[in-house]
């Protein structure tokens, strides 16, 4: 959420129209504390913490929900946003193995590890919640012979979500 993406609006939306208060993921440190720091300042202290998150790991994702229980003791998780992504402008045959190892598995494991992560939580608490992926409009739409790994990676994510609504259903 610290790069003005879609993230930063879910960030924003949640705090000027629903009230709530809101935990930024990400990767990088920096990004994460400026937007808390951003988000503090224009709704008032307290609505927002920066936590840093390497999706791809699983025990980072549980170290973040550790530390949003321990700063919102008295919340439970009104809404999570799967929305860490990563994209190279390459087509197929101009992309590295590496970037479509990096794309899959901040893409598509990093969904999959939040669910895991978050969804027993939800399921746990008495308030009713929601979980939500972002596949973009990447995720809908045929291949156009550039940035083949975030297309195919967004793809996964739209099976896997849908995937995941018939396992809860």
């Amino acid at each position: 959420a610290g790069n003005n993406g879609i993230g930063w609006g879910i960030c924003r939306h949640a705090i000027s129209e629903l009230g709530m208060r809101v935990a930024v993921l990400d990767l990088h440190e920096r990004l994460v504390s400026d937007a808390a720091a951003r988000l503090n300042d224009e709704f008032g202290n307290g609505c927002a913490i920066g936590v840093i998150c390497d999706v791809t790991r699983p025990e980072s994702l549980a170290a973040a929900l550790d530390r949003i229980a321990l700063d919102f003791p008295e919340s439970s998780i009104g809404a999570v946003f799967a929305n860490a992504g990563v994209i190279f402008n390459h087509t197929l045959l101009k992309s590295t193995a590496e970037e479509w190892a990096t794309t899959l598995s901040v893409n598509v494991v990093g969904v999959v590890n939040t669910i895991q992560a978050f969804v027993p939580t939800l399921q746990a608490q008495k308030d009713d919640s929601i979980f939500c992926t972002t596949a973009s409009v990447g995720g809908l739409v045929r291949g156009d012979g550039g940035a083949a790994s975030y297309q195919a990676s967004k793809h996964a994510v739209v099976a896997l979500t849908e995937a995941l609504s018939f396992e809860l259903a």
